[in-house]
Parts: C-alpha cells; structure tokens; sequence
C-alpha cells in the first residue's frame, strides 16, 4: 500500500511538470556611450591644475636660461564609457626659445627643451575610465651659457588625438 501512495505521488508530481508552461521575459535597456573626455594637467606637488582647453599655461618662474632645469610633470587624463577600445596618440613638440634683441631682431637661443615621456599608454580601455592617466611627461631645459639679455619665450604644443 505503502508503495502504490509513493507511486501515485511521483505520477501527480510528473504530471504536474509535464503540464506547466515555460516563458521568458526580456528586459532591455541601453547607456549612450559618453565622447571621450581628455584634460591636460600639471601636476605640481600632491596637486593637479587643469590647462584649460585651446589655452596658453605660462610658467613664468623658471631659472635663468644659463642654468639646467626640469619642470615638474604634466599628465593628459580621460574619462570614459566606452563599448570598445580606442588608441590615444599623443604628441609634445617644443619649439626653441627665443627672444627680441634692438626691438625687431629676433634672436634663436636654439635651446630646446627636451621631452621625457614616462608614461605612454597608447589605448584606453573599453568601459569605465574614470580620470585615468593616458599620458605623463616632464620638460627639462638644458641650460648655455653667454646668451644675450632678454625675456626668452619657448611654446611647447601638446597635440592629443583618439584613434
């Protein structure tokens, strides 16, 4: 008897199974992808300083030209979502400084600063990128000596491009 209630349940049981109905529900959603964000920064002490877009950042307090000097680094920082990855290129040209001599003349020092790139991360990442550092150099100005008097002027351009 015992045996006929056990049998009789996993019939119900089976039955029950073979009944039942399947469906499935899908949700969908999407997140717009977020152009890439990039910002140059200088990085002075524990501190970042934003470089403004299409601006000129003047560091006006460097050492004589006569004397060697390094200024402290830069950094280029993106923020991101993005669904697929995409190569960075960065590139840092200085031109010479340069200064007036008799009111018209101008005058090549040909000093040019030299360019240490330390990091170089040439693709940023599919997904979140929150201020992450792409790209890191530091200028160093090898001094001469005997230059003329003047107030000399160097422009470095930083160019940054997504790929």
């Amino acid at each position: 008897m015992k045996k006929i209630i056990i049998l009789s349940f996993m019939i119900l049981v089976a039955s029950f199974f073979a009944s039942a109905k399947n469906n499935d529900i899908t949700l969908d959603s999407s997140i717009a992808e977020v152009p890439l964000e990039y910002e140059l920064y200088r990085k002075i002490d524990d501190g970042l300083t934003l470089i403004e877009n299409e601006s000129v950042y003047t560091i006006d307090n460097l050492n004589p030209l006569t004397t060697n000097t390094m200024i402290t680094d830069f950094t280029i920082r993106v923020n991101s979502n993005l669904n697929s990855s995409k190569n960075v290129n960065v590139t840092v040209s200085p031109s010479t400084f340069k200064t007036i001599l008799n009111n018209d003349q101008i005058y090549d020092s040909n000093i040019k600063p030299i360019i240490n790139t330390i990091i170089d991360r040439k693709t940023v990442q599919a997904g979140l990128n929150t201020n992450k550092e792409v790209y890191r150099f530091n200028i160093f100005v090898c001094g001469k000596k005997n230059l003329p008097a003047g107030k000399y002027i160097c422009n470095v351009n930083v160019q940054y491009t997504i790929e």
